[in-house]
């Protein structure tokens, strides 16, 4: 009986450790799977995030329309979309003309090679929504060799005209503009390498520049808007960016205003640097003058801030009103005009003709705030430092120098503004 029990007891004691070892394998078992579970579920998100990237991109080269101009020398666009240009043309064409000029297009210039010897090889007929963008990493030629006297650029636009991207865009234009827009030209990035026989750029309404990279070089304005009839038009905008401009006549050239907000601007020009028939406003940024006839020269010139250095056969700062009339080195067809200096850090070396005057006004001269240094030419003949035919104002803010061809830096000061010039130059009052 005693052996009875025993054998019932282990039995028993067999089985309760069966239950629990089951119990422990089972959820070890329950375990594993959540784990494994759970890191499905991970592989399986990420391999969904990364399919979602590259979904995105797919779709964007999916939604495009691939042309190649190796294949396909003419490209006529008639619809809204994303076209992605590549291969290579001696004598081929891009045209849009959209029935519904509000419908958006974008020309992805994908290492594009495109000439034309009669007409302009891109040309926006129809489209107020268009954008040329130069793919990263690539360097798309566009070249013009025609006199076409209705599409007057290598890139002529009707309307308005927008360029990104992040790639380099070479255009030459053996007897026109390079760049033309009837409306509006905004530049938001890219490298832009311009040769032409006339503009460089040219906007009839204005000319935005919000970023990139521009060496430009014109047989004529580097940069020039044309519209004098319609209020806030025709005016040249630099919000950033890099301007290196050489030119035969004007760097910057507005039949209204140019107004400098940020950005860096070198000038190389025959002419004036910045020409306004209206206003030149600088807020901030970067101006080197090179060289120039006139560096800086408006109807009204107002210089709230920013690094400027001028080198002038001339006047070094001009202002002076009515439109530019002449057609060599220009001058204002009137005498009226005014100079106000609020800010900012300017020298100048001015008069190195022999003449001129570093900073000239026609009308009033106001230094409020700001540095200002004028070096003397070395041989001066008829030349001021400072002069104007209205009235001066210096506040003592204001740190205004003379430095002689020999070294010696005189202050100047409103009480003696105008009186050290060598020759007729000359201030008429002051207040």
């Amino acid at each position: 009986m005693k052996n009875k029990q025993i054998i019932l007891i282990s039995v028993i004691g067999i089985f309760v450790i069966g239950i629990f070892a089951g119990t422990f394998f089972l959820k070890k078992e329950k375990e594993n799977t959540a784990t494994n579970t759970t890191s499905s579920t991970t592989q399986s998100q990420e391999t969904k995030q990364e399919e979602s990237v590259a979904k995105i991109e797919t779709t964007a080269l999916e939604n495009a329309t691939n042309v190649d101009l190796s294949k396909n020398a003419t490209l006529s666009i008639t619809q809204a979309g994303v076209y992605n240009i590549t291969g290579k043309t001696s004598e081929g064409q891009i045209t849009v003309n959209l029935a519904n000029d509000t419908d958006e297009v974008t020309l992805v210039l994908n290492n594009a090679e495109i000439a034309n010897s009669t007409t302009s090889p891109i040309s926006i007929l129809n489209g107020k929504n268009v954008t040329i963008e130069t793919k990263t990493g690539t360097t798309n030629t566009i070249t013009g060799t025609g006199s076409d006297t209705e599409n007057t650029a290598t890139i002529y636009s009707k309307d308005d005209l927008d360029f990104s991207g992040d790639g380099e865009l070479v255009v030459t234009s053996a007897n026109n503009n390079a760049i033309q827009s009837k409306n509006d030209l905004t530049f938001t990035s890219g490298t832009y390498q311009l040769t032409a026989k006339n503009e460089a750029i040219k906007g009839k309404d204005s000319v935005t520049f919000d970023g990139g990279v521009f060496n430009l070089t014109s047989e004529s304005h580097g940069v020039k808007t044309t519209n004098t009839e319609e209020a806030n038009k025709g005016v040249i905008t630099v919000n950033g960016g890099e301007l290196n401009i050489k030119a035969s006549e004007d760097g910057l050239h507005a039949t209204t205003n140019v107004v400098i907000n940020k950005g860096v601007v070198t000038l190389d020009v025959e002419d004036d640097g910045i020409h306004a028939d209206g206003e030149l406003i600088v807020n901030n940024g970067t101006i080197n003058v090179k060289n120039s006839y006139e560096g800086l020269e408006a109807s009204n010139v107002q210089i709230k801030g920013g690094e400027i250095e001028v080198n002038a056969q001339d006047d070094g700062i001009n202002g002076a009103g009515g439109n530019d009339t002449a057609t060599t080195q220009d001058h204002f067809s009137n005498s009226t005009g005014e100079i106000t200096i609020s800010g900012g850090k300017i020298v100048i070396k001015a008069g190195l003709s022999g003449s001129g005057d570093g900073v000239d006004s026609n009308g009033d001269l106001t230094i409020s705030a700001g540095e200002v240094k004028v070096y003397d030419p070395e041989n001066a003949r008829d030349w001021s430092a400072i002069d104007f035919d209205g009235n001066y104002t210096q506040n003592e803010s204001a740190s205004v120098t003379e430095i002689s061809s020999s070294g010696t830096e005189t202050a100047i000061t409103e009480a003696t503004a105008g009186q050290g010039g060598k020759g007729m130059g000359g201030g008429m009052g002051r207040r």
